[in-house]
């Protein structure tokens, strides 16, 4: 996807000759209604517009369908070998939902995620943001580990040695 939009496929033997993608001819290029969010491992693009998350049933923006409503969206995971598509906002507040749209189960660390990754088994999934790092549970929700941030390094002493103004995942 380029800045404009516009999707183009290129095989991996089209890749592996070394030529820069902008150099290669003949691929023809479809361009998106709206900018894509996310592109998940089955092809489907996730695209929000200000309120609303659009999921798509390929890159060639066919079948349309509104998919969740929020203030914003920051990041989108799918759940290898279900209907279960994790997204988060960037106030923290992470969100499972099946493929219909329906809530499965919600969580929030209380501070803006850096990253939501999916284990390529959809067994766990990590939470991680400034204040610490939650490993959870994909089909519940429920948290499997979490540990504080000063644990694993995003500072260097316990928050209530030093006040960082970022509350703790642990309190």
């Amino acid at each position: 996807v380029d800045p404009s939009n516009n999707v183009r496929a290129y095989t991996g033997a089209q890749l592996a000759t070394g030529v820069p993608v902008t150099k290669l001819g003949g691929v023809p290029a479809r361009t998106l209604l709206a900018a894509p969010a996310h592109v998940d491992r089955a092809g489907r693009v996730y695209a929000f517009d200000g309120r609303v998350v659009t999921r798509f049933a390929s890159v060639a923006a066919n079948d349309p369908h509104t998919f969740a409503f929020g203030p914003a969206l920051e990041h989108i995971a799918t759940v290898p070998a279900t209907d279960t598509t994790i997204i988060a906002d960037p106030a923290g507040t992470t969100t499972a939902l099946a493929n219909d749209g329906h809530v499965r189960w919600s969580v929030s660390l209380g501070a803006r995620l850096t990253h939501l990754i999916v284990t390529r088994d959809g067994g766990r999934a990590l939470l991680l943001s400034d204040a610490g790092a939650v490993v959870i549970d994909p089909a519940t929700g429920a948290t499997v580990a979490a540990r504080c941030g000063w644990r694993f390094g995003a500072w260097p002493t316990a928050p209530e040695l030093v006040n960082m103004q970022v509350e703790s995942a642990c309190q």
